[in-house]
This record gives structure tokens, C-alpha cells and sequence, in this order.
């Protein structure tokens, strides 16, 4: 089980939290991830740096980070911590700096929030977003893209909902999540609306 708590913060940046639950046949020691961290969305490119990454487990036992860095278009980690024949949940914290783009009416996250690295496969995801302030539901928007066992909801006037019943070793996952302009602060990174995003 995987899940992802995405706050959006006024500042066009999110901070993630991640609860990633493995499930171990035999003895391992180490584990590693790469998350994306440059967006191809709709002919557009832009970088959204990681910073403040930080992983524990939920047991409380030990866990150390041994590498955490940019590399090209990704964000890798590797860490050490001892399990044998159990299921062990890490618990992975971090922000990714402008995240959210802002137009003139509207702001969008879109995100992978499964890369297409992972060699394992992922299954009962849930990825919960909630904006910094309320909006009335027709002002939002949401889809994903990746599985076609997912689905996504919105939630309340906070918050938004992405599941997956499985995400195969390979794919990703992808949200999409649009809301007021007014909610970022900040320059315009440029012109779309609504509609051409529903296209």
C-alpha cells in the first residue's frame, strides 16, 4: 500500500509526504528511488527542483540516507535499514519547489507522482491533495493519466483524490489538479485557460 499526502502551498510549491509500504520475501538492506523532476506538460518544459528530502520508517527502526541528488531530469535517493521475511512502511517527506503553474484565471499541478524508474510494481495507491484555500467545486478540475485501473475524485473544496488499484513496474502515474489562479502567489508562467486544459 502506497499513499501520498500533497499539500500546495501559496508559494506554487508542495510538500509531499509518502507512506511506502514494502513487502519483503528473504533478506535486503538497501532500497533507492528516482522522482522526475522535470514536467512535459502540454508542450511546455520547466524544472521543479526537490528540497528538504528526508525518509524514516514507521517502526522507528533504523533508516539512513546515504544519497539524495539531482541527477539530469531526476531526483535520486538511496537508503540502508535492515529487513527480513515482513512488510516494512517508509515514510518519505519532502517539498518540490514550483510545482504549480500559474496562469492569468487558473493554476494546475501536474504531477508524476509514480516515475516510470520503479522496478517493483505499486499497488492500493492513494494520493490525497488539498489546496491551501477552500474553492467551490466548479472551479476545479482533475484527471489522471497512467493506470487505467485509477480513478480521481474531488473530494471537498480542499482536497482531491487520486487511486490506483495497481501501478505496474514502468508506469507512472500522473495527476492533474486545477484551481484558482488567486491561490499562488506570483509571476504568470504563461497564458492557458480552463477549456484548453478539458481539451
Amino acid at each position: 500500500k502506497d499513499v501520498y499526502d500533497i499539500n500546495v502551498n501559496t508559494d506554487k510549491s508542495i510538500s509531499v509526504k509518502e507512506e511506502l509500504t514494502y513487502r519483503f520475501e528473504g533478506s535486503f538492506s538497501w532500497a533507492e528511488m528516482w522522482i522526475p523532476t522535470q514536467v512535459n506538460g502540454l508542450g511546455n518544459a520547466y524544472e521543479t527542483p526537490i528540497t528538504d528530502f528526508k525518509i524514516g520508517s514507521l517502526d522507528g527502526s533504523t533508516v539512513t540516507l546515504s544519497t539524495s541528488e539531482q541527477q539530469a531530469e531526476m531526483f535520486y535517493a538511496k537508503w540502508f535499514y535492515s529487513a527480513a521475511d515482513e512488510d516494512k512502511t517508509f515514510m518519505i517527506t519532502y517539498n518540490v519547489e514550483n510545482a504549480v503553474r500559474k496562469y492569468p484565471e487558473i493554476a494546475e499541478l501536474y504531477w508524476q507522482v509514480i516515475g516510470p524508474k520503479w522496478q517493483i510494481p505499486h499497488n492500493d495507491v492513494a494520493v490525497s491533495v488539498k489546496l491551501p484555500q477552500a474553492a467551490a467545486k466548479d472551479e476545479l478540475l482533475v484527471y489522471g493519466h497512467g493506470p487505467l485501473n485509477g480513478n480521481s475524485t474531488i473530494t471537498d473544496t480542499l482536497t482531491a483524490l487520486f487511486t490506483a488499484n495497481s501501478v505496474a513496474a514502468g508506469q507512472f502515474m500522473e495527476i492533474r489538479f486545477v484551481f484558482p489562479s488567486s491561490f499562488v502567489t506570483g509571476a504568470i508562467d504563461w497564458q492557458r485557460t480552463k477549456e484548453e486544459i478539458k481539451q
